[in-house]
This record gives structure tokens, C-alpha cells and sequence, in this order.
């Protein structure tokens, strides 16, 4: 869940909540963004592929306070849009192609950035814990008893998802 805070032409502060910034937002009223929040932690350096303008990226990332300097161009209109210029979260699938014994055959649509792994046994010793170097491309066999935190990566955009949770004996 995202959260736009901003500021219309009388100053007030208001918010917009979006599950996801890879669609169009609709501006209220006439505004200028000034945070961003995702779920409780903010977002000092936005992504390129949200369409701020400059000056709200300054306010943003410079917590700039001086509404003196805020122009009349600089407020986004009312009925308009905020676009996503490209794809924010990447939300594309794993998919299961073979299932043995032990393994597990998981055919990723893109790089796999393994971050943490455990069995009913501890970790697993192939996937360091919390070490975000061992990444996986296209294929990658796992035990079947191993629950592991991975992150999807566009190498295109070079752009990680946010960690996904899977157990592939579920």
C-alpha cells in the first residue's frame, strides 16, 4: 500500500492511498506531492517510473519546506493523472515445473535474488542467510522442505520486487 501525501493551493495537507503506483492515480484537486510513503517506511529517492516533476522530487527528497517558492505551474491539476512511466512493482509468478522426492524445479520468468532459506532442518546450506548474492536464473532446484524468501529482478529496468514468501511443499 502506497501513500501520496500533498499539498493543495490553500496549504492543507491531504493524502491519496494506492495499492499500486503501476496505474494511473487521479489528482483530486489541484495539489503538489510532497511525500511518499510504502506500507510505513518512506521514500526519500523515488522511483524513476513515478511521474513526479522536478520540483516535487526536490520536495520529496530534500524535505523542503518553503512554500514561498511553490509556483503556480508547479500544482498538478485537478482530473489529471499521476502515470506510472514503466512497470513499479513487479508482480510476475513462479512456476512449479517438476516436483521429486527431495526437489523441487522452480522455472523463474526472470532472475531470482534468493535472500533467506530455511528447512525443518535449519538453513539451507546452498542459500547463505540473509546474504543477497546467490542469485538463480531461469531454473533452480530447491528442496522440497525449504521455505525461502526470494526477490524478482528485470534486469531491463534493474528493479527487485518486493520479497516474496514461497514453500513449494504447500
Amino acid at each position: 500500500m502506497y501513500t501520496l501525501y500533498y499539498l493543495n493551493r490553500n496549504l492543507q495537507l491531504g493524502t491519496i492511498k494506492a495499492d499500486s503506483l503501476d496505474v494511473p492515480i487521479l489528482v483530486p484537486e489541484d495539489l503538489i506531492f510532497c511525500d511518499l510513503r510504502k506500507d510505513i517506511n518512506f521514500i526519500k529517492e523515488p522511483h524513476k517510473c513515478i511521474d513526479f516533476t522536478d520540483i516535487e522530487r526536490l520536495i520529496i527528497q530534500s524535505q523542503f519546506n518553503d512554500v514561498s517558492l511553490i509556483k503556480e505551474g508547479d500544482y498538478r491539476k485537478q482530473n489529471t493523472y499521476l502515470n506510472p512511466l514503466c512497470q513499479i512493482d513487479i508482480n510476475a509468478r513462479l512456476v512449479l515445473s517438476q516436483m521429486f522426492t527431495s526437489w523441487c524445479e522452480w522455472s523463474y520468468p526472470a532472475g531470482v535474488q534468493v535472500y533467506w532459506s530455511t528447512t525443518e532442518n535449519g538453513t539451507y546450506t546452498l542459500i547463505p542467510a540473509f546474504t543477497p548474492i546467490q542469485r538463480f536464473y531461469n531454473r533452480a532446484d530447491i528442496p522440497a522442505d525449504t521455505r525461502y524468501w526470494v526477490k524478482l529482478y528485470d534486469p531491463e529496468r534493474e528493479l527487485f520486487s518486493n520479497a516474496l514468501e514461497h514453500y513449494p511443499a504447500e
